[in-house]
Formats: structure tokens, sequence, C-alpha cells
């Protein structure tokens, strides 16, 4: 949680609505939890929309000479 700059029940809550929904699955091994998508498409879906709002910003940067 230090990494992401969030407390461990902040985590754990999002942890949670992810699971929830479907967008995760979880693991018990012992003590450890494991999360992982539930589908793989989920990744390639989220690098597609980051390859858009990628472009989008640098667009708008261009438009507004830099200053975005």
């Amino acid at each position: 949680t230090e990494i992401l700059g969030v407390s461990q029940p902040v985590v754990s809550q999002h942890l949670a609505v992810l699971r929830k929904i479907g967008v995760l699955v979880m693991r018990r091994d012992g003590q450890h939890v494991y999360y992982s998508l539930s589908d793989p498409n989920i990744s390639s879906a989220c690098d597609m929309i980051r390859s858009i709002l990628q472009r989008n910003v640098q667009a708008r940067s261009e438009v507004l000479g830099g200053n975005f």
C-alpha cells in the first residue's frame, strides 16, 4: 500500500468492488490472497483505452501549444 500511497483498508475496498463486478478473481493460499483479472481481454481493453487517452492528450497539448 505504500507504493500506491493509500491505506490497506482502501485497497481492500477497491479490490472487493472489482471482485463484485467480476473484473477480478481471488485465490487464497494460506494467509496470502492473490488477485488476477477474470478475463485476459480486460488487459487488452485497458491498453486500448490508454492508447486513445494518450492520443487525445497529445492532440489537445498540440492545440493548446503544449500547455495541457
